[in-house]
């Protein structure tokens, strides 16, 4: 069974282009602080599944185990829902068959178009699928280049920030594009919570 992922249109471009294997997704609820994650956790009395994120923080010198529910594990498929219209045709042999047409708003087509939300995309619209091969757990403030890479940052939109790399002593080399800052403003733009622990998923594109 597919389970919905809701893209926007840039996440929608930046997959379909192949550059977008990765989503960060807010863990709930949200371990204390100072918690460290261990790894996956089964506790029959939770979930009949046995998947579990367990974080293990101290509280007044004792070890005290937080579960959460993570929103994808290995082997999920998820059915990605983005902007989309429905105009239906008529078949050309001139029968009173109707055809769906769906058209999406990630392909840059005529505005004119009044396009649907992504949350009411019914299962036979959807055109992306994702398989889940890996899941992992970790703070967003420790988020790699290669990650932010493969969250569908492009060039152009970690351009906008510098960073000074190993061409620090070279005053005319300009810096180079900070994929990380330019992930992390975006994530601004969503979520209120700039340090969250986050579920790290990673996905390749499969076959309807």
């Amino acid at each position: 069974m597919e389970k919905p992922i809701p893209f926007n249109t840039e996440e929608v471009k930046a997959t379909l282009d192949g550059r977008k294997t990765m989503v960060h997704w807010p863990v709930k609820p949200q371990p204390p602080d100072n918690s460290k994650w261990i790894g996956w956790l089964s506790d029959s009395t939770a979930r009949t599944d046995n998947k579990l994120i367990g974080c293990a923080c101290w509280e007044g010198g004792n070890k005290v185990f937080h579960y959460a529910k993570p929103p994808w594990a290995v082997g999920d498929v998820l059915l990605v829902k983005e902007a989309w219209q429905n105009i239906k045709e008529e078949a050309d042999d001139g029968s009173s068959d109707i055809y769906n047409n769906f058209l999406y708003y990630a392909d840059d087509l005529d505005n004119a178009i009044k396009w649907r939300s992504s949350v009411h995309m019914p299962h036979e619209a959807a055109r992306i699928f994702l398989s889940v091969v890996n899941v992992a757990i970790e703070r967003l403030m420790d988020i790699s280049e290669e990650d932010a890479k493969a969250e569908g940052i492009s060039y152009d939109m970690a351009g906008g920030f510098n960073k000074w790399g190993p061409t620090y002593n070279d005053p005319d080399s300009g810096g180079q594009p900070d994929y990380i800052e330019a992930f992390k403003c975006l994530w601004d733009e969503i979520y209120s919570d700039k340090y969250p622990w986050v579920e790290v998923t990673t996905f390749e594109r499969i076959k309807p």
